[in-house]
């Protein structure tokens, strides 16, 4: 049950939270685990990128689309020992890494 839930979180994740080099080939997210509370949910991934981070963009759908639109989705993005935080809201659901 877990191994399916977790191809599913993967697939998931596959659509909603996607890096793009500049050509728009996507890459391929390594899913490392994931935690739930009520309010908050943390995901952990890791992507290999072929090329330098800033030929990329990240673009974050999740939960986006719930009606009330106040949603936020903060991402940390940690490259080596550089730590980076993007905010992706309804309007600014995409950033050029």
């Amino acid at each position: 049950a877990l191994t399916q839930r977790r191809l599913s979180l993967q697939q998931w994740l596959a659509e909603s939270f996607i890096v793009r080099d500049s050509t728009g080939k996507v890459a391929d997210l390594n899913l490392l685990g994931s935690e739930a509370e009520v309010f908050n949910t943390w995901i952990y991934f890791e992507i290999k990128l072929e090329k330098p981070i800033s030929k990329y963009t990240l673009e974050n759908s999740l939960f986006l689309e719930l009606p009330h639109g106040r949603q936020v989705n903060t991402v940390q993005l940690k490259t080596g020992k550089t730590l980076r935080t993007l905010h992706f809201t309804r309007n600014h659901s995409r950033f050029q890494l």
